[in-house]
């Protein structure tokens, strides 16, 4: 799958939402390489669950092994907001965990790899409650033991963005807002490679100001 130089100035309001793909489910079976470049996302975009500048929501799948998937040269200007609609019987909102990112809103790699070169956040992110912030990607869940891999690199945020979660885990230049998955430290510093990461954006939460 080849998606290249797609722009998106529509302000966008749903569950999964993506200036360019809103979410895309993965069939768990090896897949074809994949790569979105050149696309920009100008709309505002308010997501009710995951949400992100180029894609809300991706699930690998449990067996996708080795596929790749990258995002080259994209940019996402417009803001992002967290609304939470999930009420419960009494009329106060669902504890729900969501995340939003200026890049990617979720990502679930499990056994595939994923790259990202050269992309840019320009955008606000708001939040409220439970969610996870990151200026490139919300969150990411690596899977398993020798699972997924993450590549971030010459990538660059210039959009201030918070969190209000207590939990919240970062990595220090605010990439990404939660990495999760595998069972070992060490092991998930063996999986995600960051390089070159620029954040020219003040970052809020409970640990980072950058």
């Amino acid at each position: 799958m080849l998606i290249r130089d797609c722009v998106n100035y529509a302000k966008l309001d749903g569950h999964n939402v993506g200036g360019i793909i809103g979410a895309r489910q993965g069939t768990g079976k090896m897949e074809s390489p994949s790569r979105i470049t050149g696309c920009e996302n100008y709309g505002e975009i308010a997501a009710h669950s995951y949400g992100g500048g180029i894609i809300g929501f991706r699930n690998v799948g449990e067996n996708g092994s080795n596929s790749v998937y990258v995002i080259t040269d994209c940019s996402n200007f417009g803001k992002l907001t967290y609304r939470d609609y999930k009420a419960k019987e009494d009329g106060t909102r669902a504890n729900t965990v969501s995340s939003l990112g200026g890049i990617v809103g979720y990502y679930n790699l499990k056994t595939a790899n994923a790259i990202i070169v050269g992309c840019s956040n320009y955008g606000e992110i708001e939040t409220a409650g439970k969610v996870y912030v990151g200026s490139m990607i919300g969150s990411v869940d690596l899977g398993k033991l020798n699972g997924g891999k993450l590549t971030l690199s010459n990538c660059m945020n210039a959009g201030d963005f918070s969190c209000q979660t207590a939990d919240v885990m970062t990595t220090e230049d605010g990439a990404c807002g939660r990495i999760y998955g595998q069972s070992d430290n060490e092991l998930i510093k063996n999986t995600v490679f960051f390089h070159g990461i620029v954040n020219a954006g003040k970052v809020y939460n409970n640990t980072v100001q950058a």
